[in-house]
């Protein structure tokens, strides 16, 4: 069961992670770190564009290649380097090595690709600080 949730009424996902970012969040961003898109062109998740924003972001991909394509791209801009941290490590294993260290975790386009789904629904909620 879930620490918390809150209800963002007609907001878009964008504009809620936006409020985030002006609350002064620490995020936790779950997704696939290195994307092709439609076009063939590379797609950093969201991690990049929070840390623009202002967020201080932890991006978690169990792939170590796109941990790699995501801190070759994040280096290009001393911005995100300096707001966005990129871990190569499962959401399991990083609610067993730091439970309850973000205020939010986001999780975009990944659940589709996890088998155990109960089991990662359950470690994004120990991510979560209490209260």
């Amino acid at each position: 069961m879930c620490k918390c949730s809150f209800v963002m009424g007609n907001l878009r996902f964008v504009e809620c992670l936006y409020l985030l970012v002006c609350l002064g969040l620490k995020l936790c961003v779950c997704q696939r770190c290195y994307n092709y898109n439609y076009n063939g062109l590379t797609d950093f998740c969201i991690s990049q564009p929070l840390a623009r924003l202002g967020a201080e972001v932890v991006g978690v991909d169990a792939s170590s290649r796109n941990i790699h394509a995501a801190l070759r791209h994040a280096s290009h801009d001393p911005l995100v380097a300096k707001r966005v941290q990129y871990r190569c490590t499962t959401v399991e294993e990083l609610a067993d090595e730091e439970p309850e260290s973000f205020d939010c975790v986001v999780a975009s386009e990944v659940i589709e690709h996890v088998t155990d789904k109960d089991t990662f629904i359950s470690a994004t909620s120990q991510l979560v600080k209490v209260g």
